[in-house]
């Protein structure tokens, strides 16, 4: 999970499990190259009853009364080591057609395991020729689910919100790590999305009092209400005519 919200942000993440008591956290972190997240928490060691890692990653217990503390000391290290840290670049391994989106694949794929700093997990591009059954899911709709191609299940954490955009497959490409998902006692390929990009054509509205042949100089689709306007346009572009 914390490597998720990392892919996702860009920030060196901590993600603690409270004990029943609600008096012990215990987790890991992940974190960027940017930033050294060992050196960063080992001044607040006494603050935790377990603590080690490297710069990558760390594991953790603290009593929960300490977490706060512990948060500040990151915030304090990633002022001088963040400064002009943005969201590092996904480096994408090879472009996937729809027939290689199979099981047979993720499992050759699991060969090169175990994945981690030095060894990082395979990004695939994948341009879907199908989309179906997109659905905003999770506590407030912030995930993303959806179908590609022959049927391949999409999960994108934190793309709930790009839901109404996918609606053209051939204006979009998503960025992927290949997964497994165990349902029924049935075992199918999954696709965890790590990023994507949707091109979708722009719309600008024209509409004003008086038009003027100035206004059409730029090769574009134009649309037009009146069929009247469209012949005192006299444009040399595509334009399509509606009626009023």
């Amino acid at each position: 999970m914390a490597s998720r919200v990392v892919e996702t942000t860009g920030k060196p993440t901590l993600v603690l499990n409270i004990n029943d008591a609600g008096t012990q956290a215990k987790g890991s972190g992940r974190s960027v190259a940017a930033y050294h997240l060992f050196n960063s928490l080992a001044p607040s060691k006494e603050l935790m009853t377990h603590f080690g890692g490297h710069h990558m990653a760390v594991g953790l217990t603290m009593p929960t009364d300490n977490i706060e503390a512990v948060h500040q000391a990151m915030e304090e290290a990633a002022k001088t080591q963040l400064a002009d840290q943005t969201k590092p670049p996904l480096e994408i391994s090879a472009r996937l057609e729809p027939s290689d989106l199979t099981l047979d694949h993720y499992q050759e794929l699991r060969q090169l395991a175990p994945f981690g700093p030095g060894n990082p997990e395979p990004t695939f591009e994948v341009k879907p020729q199908a989309i179906q059954d997109v659905r905003q899911i999770g506590q407030g709709g912030n995930h993303l689910k959806m179908k590609v191609d022959n049927g391949v299940d999409v999960i994108g954490f934190g793309f709930g919100e790009l839901a109404p955009a996918l609606t053209a497959p051939s204006q979009t490409k998503l960025a992927v790590h290949l997964d497994e998902n165990t349902w029924k006692n049935q075992t199918k390929l999954q696709l965890m999305l790590k990023d994507m990009q949707v091109v979708q054509p722009q719309v600008i509205d024209y509409r004003l009092p008086k038009l003027s042949a100035e206004q059409f100089h730029t090769s574009k689709t134009y649309v037009f209400f009146d069929v009247r306007v469209k012949k005192n346009s006299n444009n040399g572009s595509n334009s399509v005519a509606q009626p009023r």
